[in-house]
């Protein structure tokens, strides 16, 4: 019965990278997105967010102040 190696074996190493947020394939470490579309993702994705952020934001206040308005004395 033949032995088995396990971790005994090395892989080649693997070059340094790192991975674009986006999509997750591998760029190279001077790069940030591994295209355009995905640059354009990014940017619509961060507006987005910045959007979300502000309504939020302006609703908080506009709820709290109803809710003072509307208690029952």
């Amino acid at each position: 019965m033949p032995k088995r190696k396990g971790l005994e074996q090395v892989a080649a190493p693997i070059p340094r990278h790192k991975h674009c947020p986006i999509c997750g394939a591998p760029i190279s470490m001077n790069k940030r997105f591994c295209s355009v579309e995905c640059e354009e993702r990014d940017r619509k994705l961060n507006r987005q967010r910045t959007y979300m952020m502000i309504i939020t934001m302006a609703m908080f206040p506009v709820i709290l102040i109803m809710m003072m308005l509307l208690r029952k004395p």
